[in-house]
């Protein structure tokens, strides 16, 4: 992990096609991008930048970085540190958010940079802040921060059909197609009402949990995030997997996953 509020530690995975190794135009793009990001929130925070990413350690045979943020210039008034701005902004597009008032677009944009072709040049990006603060760069980011973006832009968007947002929900399923990549480890929930599919992220950390229970009818609970297009989640974000009583009867739930409200479906479970 991290440690304090400067450094960081920027990590890109590979394809399965390029036998998990990262391709260096790649690895430069998404670190150039993410410079960029800590750059927009040094100039909107200290107006005018003030640090710059140092390079403390980049591990070899892997795109692995670690950095920190450096004040290189003297000022009057003691600057702040733009890294806590940008783990901020990206934890609040992995986690749904609809507020971005005051946010720069610029720097959103630089962040949904580094998002940009997950699973075609890459797998995903991770970024340690420290502090248990991990973020997956991903598709899902890349939609959500665009999303952000216009909220900061101002765009008047169409209201949304259904809830649009993050909510605490249960669902009745089984996590499969763990994919095992990562500091944030993602998977499937197939829900047992309908064999539908959820996506769904979790810690490594709960790694060992989640495989115990590996195809194993469960309740999983977690955030779920809304795009308000759909009356289901597109992520839920899981922070507990409990077994299933056997011979249990979710039959009686079916009223509340038809209903169209937004997370009342998956807290009813």
């Amino acid at each position: 992990m991290a440690d304090g509020t400067n450094r960081v530690r920027l990590t890109v995975h590979g394809l399965d096609v390029d036998n998990g190794f990262v391709r260096a135009e790649v690895f430069a793009e998404k670190l150039r991008h993410f410079a960029n990001a800590v750059k927009s929130a040094d100039s909107g925070r200290n107006k005018s930048q003030k640090y710059s990413l140092i390079i403390r350690e980049l591990k070899i045979g892997s795109a692995d970085a670690w950095m920190d943020a450096k004040q290189i210039k003297r000022a009057q008034k003691v600057p702040v540190s733009p890294i806590p701005d940008v783990s901020g902004i990206a934890a609040a597009i992995q986690g749904g958010s609809t507020s971005f008032d005051g946010v720069q677009p610029k720097l959103i944009s630089s962040l949904a940079a580094v998002a940009s072709g997950s699973g075609r040049t890459h797998s995903h990006v991770e970024v340690d802040f420290g502090d248990g603060a991990i973020v997956r760069f991903d598709q899902f980011f890349e939609g959500r921060a665009e999303r952000a973006k216009e909220i900061a832009d101002g765009v008047e968007a169409e209201a949304p059909r259904w809830f649009e947002g993050a909510s605490i929900g249960q669902f009745d399923g089984t996590i499969r197609q763990v994919d095992s990549r990562g500091a944030i480890v993602r998977g499937k929930i197939v829900l047992t009402i309908d064999g539908s599919e959820l996506d769904c992220t979790f810690r490594r950390a709960d790694l060992d949990s989640v495989i115990g229970n590996y195809e194993h009818r469960s309740k999983i609970e977690g955030i779920a995030v809304y795009d308000g297009l759909s009356e289901r989640p597109v992520r839920v974000d899981v922070r507990k997997v409990t077994p299933a009583l056997e011979g249990a009867n979710i039959l009686r739930w079916g009223g509340y996953l038809r209903r169209p409200t937004g997370p009342m479906w998956s807290e009813a479970i």
